[in-house]
């Protein structure tokens, strides 16, 4: 097969996506399919050591121009390019109403919500905004959405509650629950780490950052928060002000964030809402024990007081003795850190999760 994979971001940014199709590709090429990949990027040059074929879209560009810019490379990439389409959806929907593909989207999340959330238009849940009259603004986002969407083929999502939120939306496609997936990394021993407590994460509000820090405040544990957004200097100026030991590293290289899972102790996610973090599997694939919100999202992957904890945001308190337990008794962290690993191979392997992505572009009716 000839697949085109497109993307919001891809490295050196962070994020799912950025984690996710770069994985993909590499699976995909290692099958014998050619591959290419769209992307949004602040440097558009292409990268001396790059194996893929990779098309860049100025990220800085004025929105209209930049999406017409986007749906014009995408109708001229070569009609036997099937598309699979972690991201741009609107314009890879439009581009399929000027030329008709074989393309499957995969949907991690409400981008109307997430931008009605960053911009203070709503303080809502997904699932309460999902359920609510929408603003004008929203209301015509969510139709463009919709419509793309009902452009493709199919539509996969990492979570059965998410394929439920976007069939809520009116999108008559098939929806497939297919799960986030990472491999399997050598862990360090817990002697050689220098955090306690890790996040990576766009800083947003769902993702409760302020809690990850209270908590590292009032158990005087040492955090590294990786990841930038705007919430980052609000954040910053909590941390000073109840003398967190915190250290943010802002966005950084897949690298970097590597060496700091191995650097860290126990990974922390307490948002109000995920899709499949990407980032939890990464560290427990490091055989970090997780301590999460829970949401559905999380308590799929993170069994309690099995490979991580499983705790109400709102009322971490009630866990302060399981949280302190994680570091004060070695042999129950060594525990936990084992399970966690077996979790990510046993369930969220990449292998696996890649290959049914494989066999839906291949499926075409």
């Amino acid at each position: 097969m000839k697949i085109l994979l497109i993307t919001g971001i891809y490295p050196p940014d962070i994020g799912g996506p950025a984690t996710y199709i770069p994985e993909l590709a590499n699976y995909l090429t290692n099958q014998g399919h050619k591959v290419r990949i769209l992307t949004l990027a602040e440097n558009v040059k292409k990268s001396k050591d790059e194996l893929t074929h990779v098309i860049r879209v100025q990220r800085k560009m004025v929105k209209i121009p930049r999406m017409l810019i986007t749906i014009w490379k995408i109708i001229w990439t070569p009609s036997d390019y099937k598309i699979f389409a972690n991201g741009l959806h609107e314009e890879v929907g439009l581009s399929l109403f000027l030329r008709n593909r074989y393309a499957i989207a995969k949907i991690v999340g409400d981008p109307v919500w997430e931008r009605s959330r960053n911009k203070n238009v709503t303080s809502k849940s997904i699932k309460g905004f999902n359920e609510s009259r929408l603003p004008t603004q929203s209301y015509i986002e969510r139709v463009l959405l919709r419509y793309s969407l009902n452009r493709f083929q199919a539509i996969t999502c990492p979570s059965e509650d998410l394929c439920k939120i976007v069939e809520s939306w009116g999108v008559t496609k098939p929806i497939k629950f297919i799960a986030n997936g990472v491999l399997v990394r050598d862990a360090i021993p817990i002697s050689q780490k220098e955090y306690d407590l890790i996040c990576v994460s766009r800083l947003v509000s769902w993702k409760n950052i302020k809690k990850h820090i209270e908590i590292a405040s009032q158990l005087d544990l040492k955090i590294a928060i990786v990841g930038s957004g705007p919430e980052e200097s609000e954040l910053m100026a909590l941390a000073k002000s109840l003398g967190c030991n915190a250290t943010f590293f802002g966005e950084t290289s897949k690298i970097k964030i590597e060496e700091l899972l191995n650097s860290s102790k126990v990974f922390i996610l307490l948002s109000e809402y995920e899709g499949l973090s990407f980032s939890l599997l990464e560290a427990m694939s490091f055989g970090l024990p997780a301590i999460v919100s829970d949401i559905e999202a999380n308590s799929s992957v993170v069994r309690d007081e099995i490979d991580g904890l499983v705790i109400n945001a709102d009322n971490w308190q009630s866990s302060k003795l399981q949280i302190l337990k994680l570091f004060s008794d070695e042999n129950y962290y060594k525990k936990i850190s084992l399970n966690a690993q077996n979790q990510i191979s046993k369930e969220f392997n990449a292998v696996t999760q890649f290959a049914k992505v494989e066999n839906l572009l291949s499926n075409e009716q």
